[in-house]
């Protein structure tokens, strides 16, 4: 058995949580409402902006899964949830902890890539002034703690997270342009196995094994919700966006839950899971 804290134990955290809860550790979530956290989790009331606060966090912790987000989108929000965030919690917890592993969530958004290309952990990144935070989020992780394991997720979806589902029940037109995501139980699931993996790489990419279009996804939501396909926006160009690949990820030995979007979708929209999504191949 293993202390873990979860820091950011929200949605995605409060998923791993009660994972790790169902494994045997003893697990901490740490957040500013703690009356949120899922039954069987230690409380650790504190602010990750305020190092005062962080005088909670308990000792003698074996790990950190630093999960989380930014509450504003802009470049300060960005900062204080993913640069600032993660140097005060890793600070306070290396006072009376020698962790064995740090794991911290990070995006896809540090890919700049948006011609269709394939991307993966090797791939160059950079960008806009959100990208440039999250890469220096990485690199604060990297410098303050040994055994550091980051992921870089795409576009989470699940309970709660319906937005292209709202877009098509609304009516509103789709984008040509290649898309990626993962679901939320794919999320803790995928966390839940780095936490233990012997001699993992230092960097890992979540996304599910089949990037699409949105008009692909939406178009595949919408006869299910009885709904007439959506119309593209833009003109006939070659799809933009990126594409990327979970090689790494599969080959740590990790299965994914929900293969793909249909999957996903048909299990949010009470369709038959893994409808076809068991003919589908990982992304090359």
């Amino acid at each position: 058995m293993s202390r873990v804290l979860i820091a950011g134990c929200g949605d995605v955290g409060g998923e791993l949580a009660r994972r790790l809860l169902a494994d045997g550790h003893e697990v901490y979530g740490l957040r500013r409402r703690v009356h949120l956290l899922p039954a069987g989790v230690r409380p650790v009331a504190a602010d990750l902006q305020d190092p005062d606060s962080l005088r909670a966090v308990p000792d003698r912790l074996d790990a950190v899964c630093y999960a989380a987000a930014a509450d504003r989108r802009s470049p300060e929000g960005y900062r204080s949830a993913y640069v600032d965030g993660p140097r005060n919690l890793l600070r306070a917890a290396g006072r009376s902890s020698r962790l064995q592993r740090v794991l911290y969530t990070s995006s896809t958004r540090v890919y700049p890539q948006h011609a269709g290309e394939w991307v993966d952990e090797d791939s160059p990144t950079g960008g806009d002034d959100y990208a440039r935070i999250l890469l220096e989020g990485e690199a604060v992780v990297h410098d303050n703690a040994a055994s550091t394991v980051v992921v870089r997720l795409a576009g989470i979806y699940g309970p709660g997270r319906t937005r292209l589902v709202d877009r098509v029940r609304a009516g509103e037109p789709c984008s040509p342009a290649y898309t990626n995501r993962i679901h939320r139980d794919d999320c803790a699931g995928l966390l839940r196995h780095l936490l233990p993996l012997e001699r993992p790489l230092p960097l890992y990419l979540g996304a599910d094994h089949e990037p699409a279009t949105q008009c692909e996804v939406m178009r595949w939501i919408a006869p299910r919700l009885g709904l007439p396909a959506p119309a593209p926006t833009g003109t006939r160009e070659p799809p933009g966006g990126k594409r990327c690949r979970n090689a790494r990820l599969v080959a740590s030995g990790y299965a994914f839950e929900h293969r793909s979007f249909r999957d996903g979708y048909g299990a949010l929209l009470g369709d038959a899971p893994g409808l076809d999504a068991a003919r589908r191949t990982p992304a090359p």
